[in-house]
């Protein structure tokens, strides 16, 4: 189930904004999401909150690939990620750049 939702607000971005850029900005926003949720509620350490984290949001994207495919095709899907959030990295850099100026 995560994964059709997942899929499905990352073709409403891609049909709202029009532009793979904000495809790759909202890709990298939930991959941060997933991970600092799940930094937080291990610090937390509330049993309730614990339990509903990590059963409802998924750890990061690689975990989602992993729980839905295996070998060749996980591979090729987890360089797909790789790929994706080195452009992410990319137009970090470069409006941070841009800012500066």
């Amino acid at each position: 189930m995560d994964l059709i939702i997942i899929l499905i607000s990352i073709i409403a971005v891609a049909i709202i904004y029009k532009k793979f850029q904000s495809v790759v900005y909202y890709m990298g926003i939930l991959e941060i999401f997933f991970r600092l949720i799940h930094t937080f509620v291990n610090h937390l350490k509330i049993v309730e909150l614990t339990k509903f984290v990590r059963s409802y949001i998924p750890s990061s994207f690689a975990s989602v690939l992993a729980k839905y495919s295996s070998g060749l095709l996980y591979d090729i899907f987890v360089w797909v990620l790789i790929i994706l959030f080195a452009i992410f990295e990319f137009f970090l850099i470069k409006s941070f750049i841009k800012r500066k100026k």
